[in-house]
């Protein structure tokens, strides 16, 4: 029997070739677990959706370089955890405009953060997460 449901893999090639219509379904298949990641890390939803969307404008221009050996969600998961630590930096910062020029630094957090840990980042960003919600409750 065929499966109606394209593969992460299929997905990613169709968009790799052009197809809008296959990044849009990956987005959907993604977007709610992507937005929950984001709105534990900020705890605000405004935040939350404006750290998705650069997740995934992230993704889609780390496309080219993703190997299928990898498991899409984890890979995906991995620049999520890079671009939460690299947006929250940014905005510890500059706190008067931390949601201005953040994309200008992207490519070099990005190449810099690559070679990361991603389970380290992810405890980071966690206890920033949590440290943010201690001095929000003072």
């Amino acid at each position: 029997m065929l499966s109606l449901v394209k593969s992460d893999e299929q997905l990613i090639d169709q968009a790799l070739s052009g197809s809008q219509a296959s990044w849009v379904k990956l987005v959907k298949r993604y977007e709610g677990l992507v937005y929950n990641y984001c709105l534990r890390m900020s705890g605000d939803s405004t935040e939350a959706m404006d750290l998705m969307q650069e997740i995934f404008l992230s993704v889609y221009r780390n496309l080219p370089s993703y190997r299928q050996q990898n498991q899409f969600k984890a890979w995906m998961m991995r620049i999520a955890a890079n671009k939460a630590i690299d947006y929250f930096r940014h905005r510890e910062r500059n706190p008067q405009n931390y949601g201005e020029n953040y994309e200008e630094n992207e490519a070099v957090s990005q190449q810099n953060s690559i070679y990361d840990d991603p389970a380290r980042q992810y405890q980071q960003a966690d206890v920033q997460h949590q440290v943010k919600q201690l001095m929000n409750s003072l």
